[in-house]
């Protein structure tokens, strides 16, 4: 590894992946989850929040125990957190919150390719009651 000259996207991301990796190690040391924001950078520096959550009842994750926490300040029921749902692309499932997001706050997986995306709570909500009445 070698000196960085100046702070970049790319040595960003890089250092968020290694801080959240090194973080969650020492979170899980004392039964806690840990969560980063995506934060922020200018040349010379990099800002990220860290919060640190207790995995409260049986919640198994950080993302479970952040939904739990932020879910119903947004109308969504605790037991949407791993439901899956079906649209015209795919079978997706509830992974998280993005309590802090403007618009999309709510991440879904696609269950084919693994991929995450970030969707509106009104988009979730409508899925939810498509996939209700599928059932």
């Amino acid at each position: 590894m070698s000196k960085a000259d100046s702070m970049s996207k790319e040595l960003a991301s890089e250092i968020k992946t290694a801080a959240e990796t090194l973080l969650t190690a020492l979170a899980e040391e004392y039964g806690m989850g840990v969560s980063l924001s995506k934060g922020r950078f200018d040349n010379s520096t990099m800002r990220l929040k860290v919060e640190f959550l207790i995995l409260e009842g049986d919640a198994g994750s950080t993302e479970e125990a952040l939904w739990r926490k932020s879910a119903k300040k947004f109308g969504f029921p605790d037991e949407w957190f791993g439901k899956t749902f079906r649209n015209d692309q795919g079978e997706f499932q509830v992974v998280g919150i993005r309590p802090k997001a403007k618009k999309k706050l709510v991440l879904i997986k696609e269950l084919r390719t693994e991929k995450r995306f970030a969707c509106s709570g009104t988009y979730l909500v409508e899925a939810m009651k498509k996939e209700a009445k599928r059932r």
